[in-house]
């Protein structure tokens, strides 16, 4: 007998386990060294034996076994992410400009 993936309800039906996400809106983020300009939305899924959180808007995500761990890991990556594009503004191309402003709508130095 095959083991089934468990299912839930959604908006969009019955949807498998490894679908099913949960959206969080984030008041401020853990870093001390930044704070979130706007409330920033993101998405925690739960993928096999992993957890994924990912903001949607700037692709940002991590992953782990432990829900902890992966959200510590978002805030680095989130994080680090921004720190590169504003430290390489001079050089960037203009799609990646247009990622520096999305990560500048969300968070600043505090």
């Amino acid at each position: 007998m095959r083991p089934t993936t468990p299912t839930f309800p959604s908006a969009r039906g019955m949807v498998e386990a490894s679908e099913y996400k949960c959206t969080f809106t984030l008041e401020d983020i853990p870093e001390r060294h930044y704070c979130l300009v706007r409330p920033m939305v993101i998405e925690i899924e739960k993928d096999g034996a992993v957890f994924v959180v990912s903001q949607p808007d700037t692709g940002a995500f991590a992953y782990d076994r432990d829900l902890s761990n992966a959200l510590e890991g978002f805030y680095k990556v989130f994080t680090n992410q921004f720190e590169f594009l504003k430290g390489n503004a001079e050089n960037l191309s203009p799609s990646l400009h247009k990622d520096l402003r999305i990560y500048e709508s969300l968070l600043k130095s505090c």
